[in-house]
């Protein structure tokens, strides 16, 4: 059985409203590992770098998709709605955020490509077209080229993620016949 990672976005959990339609849609066809990851990116990609050893894929979601853009490990990957520059974005969201995490994201999105033509071919993501937080769909497209459009917004739909996500994760995890 095919086991998969899921790397939740910032203040939401393991158990948030992404992972929980994956395990419903998904059931037993897949192992569905999906802890809580903490906000700060260090230990977020600790946790995430020895969470993922035996894993056959990962997917994640806004910030957690930063921490999977970090991974060391390539495993097929699916980004949902990336949040590349996190340093940017979550002081809009937590004005609370603190400077030393900040200059720590500047420091890792600095290095956030280099490794980029070695995870070519198993890095894919799906952009929202109403996505009313960010989209980085350019800046991810000069690096990687699997990319998926859909309708909605930041946080997908049930029926987006029973109609695109799903289908791609048996298809990355070859549960598709």
């Amino acid at each position: 059985m095919p086991r998969v990672l899921y790397i939740h976005g910032y203040a939401s959990s393991g158990n948030g409203h992404t992972a929980q339609t994956l395990r419903e849609l998904l059931g037993d066809r897949l192992e569905l590992i999906a802890p809580d990851f903490p906000a700060e990116p260090m230990p977020a990609l600790a946790k995430a770098e020895a969470a993922v050893i035996g894993m056959d894929m990962v997917v994640a979601s806004s910030y957690g998709a930063f921490i999977a853009l970090n991974l060391s490990h390539c495993v097929p990957t699916l980004l949902i709605n990336p949040c590349i520059y996190p340093s940017h974005e979550l002081p809009l969201l937590d004005t609370e955020v603190d400077a030393d995490i900040v200059a720590c994201l500047k420091s890792m999105e600095s290095q956030l490509f280099c490794k980029a033509a070695a995870k070519c071919s198993i890095m894919h993501a799906v952009f929202a077209d109403n996505d009313e937080l960010f989209s980085y769909k350019d800046e991810y497209l000069k690096y990687y080229s699997n990319i998926y459009k859909v309708h909605g917004g930041h946080s997908l739909d049930y029926d987006t993620i029973k109609t695109t996500v799903v289908p791609l994760i048996e298809q990355l995890t070859h549960l598709m016949p």
